[in-house]
């Protein structure tokens, strides 16, 4: 049962800090505390948002492309600008892989 309330005295700097962490990682401050506080790290990833962008409007232009070749209307299609994105996307992951398994989260990939 969560019966115990705590106050902290923090400055505005760290307030600040706090916040984007907590914006960073989608959690609330007391989701972000039960999270410090156990044995499981916090691993924020700058830049996330932005490759889940990119990830999606690959797949929603793979969806048009599918769609146009069943009514016939391409019959071949230049991937150059998809398979540009795949590896940003790529490169972009294995940055963020490297972070998480050195346990380097505060430089991450921006």
């Amino acid at each position: 049962m969560k019966d115990r309330r705590k106050t902290i005295r923090i400055s505005k700097e760290e307030e600040q800090k706090l916040l984007d962490s907590l914006k960073d990682t989608g959690m609330n401050f007391s989701d972000y505390v039960r999270k410090a506080i156990s044995d499981h790290p916090i691993i924020v990833v700058s830049g996330i948002q932005d490759l889940h962008l990119q990830v999606a409007r690959v797949g929603n232009n793979l969806n048009q492309l599918v769609m146009l070749a069943h009514e016939g209307r391409i019959t071949s299609v230049d991937l150059t600008e998809c398979f540009e994105m795949l590896q940003m996307t790529y490169s972009k992951l294995s940055e963020i892989s490297e972070v998480i398994n050195h346990g380097d989260c505060d430089s991450g990939p921006g």
